[in-house]
């Protein structure tokens, strides 16, 4: 429900769902370079940095919704001194592989889970 509620405004005809929410089932391959964001200034050295803060920020959430990862993500944004933006896009690219989603990077969070959230995070952190 919480994936096709994502979905719902953002697409034109209904071939275009597979194409939108392919990841959440399996996060397709991507190259590191995915992180560099020149808008929220994320290099792939910065993102390298941030990703384990945000790992051990995440893994620490008990109550896996989206009001309250957002909240994590931007209070973790301020205690850093970097841009909330920043720490969103990575989280974007590191649970979805993709630069352009259905739904922010909570949103995506809260549908696909803490499980597979921590662990794509982690699988992103060995590029």
């Amino acid at each position: 429900d919480k994936v096709l509620a994502l979905v719902q405004g953002r697409i034109e005809k209904l071939s275009q769902i597979n194409e939108k929410i392919s990841f959440f089932g399996e996060i397709p391959e991507y190259s590191i370079d995915l992180f560099i964001n020149k808008k929220n200034k994320v290099t792939v050295e910065l993102a390298k940095e941030l990703l384990p803060k945000i790992y051990d920020a995440l893994n620490a959430v008990e109550n896996w919704q989206n009001d309250v990862l957002y909240e994590t993500l931007t209070s973790l944004s301020e205690n850093l001194g970097v841009k909330s933006g920043a720490i969103l896009w990575c989280v974007r690219i590191a649970v979805s592989g993709m630069s352009v989603t259905p739904g922010g990077a909570t949103e995506i969070m809260d549908a696909i889970g803490k499980e597979e959230s921590i662990s794509r995070i982690s699988k992103s952190m060995n590029m």
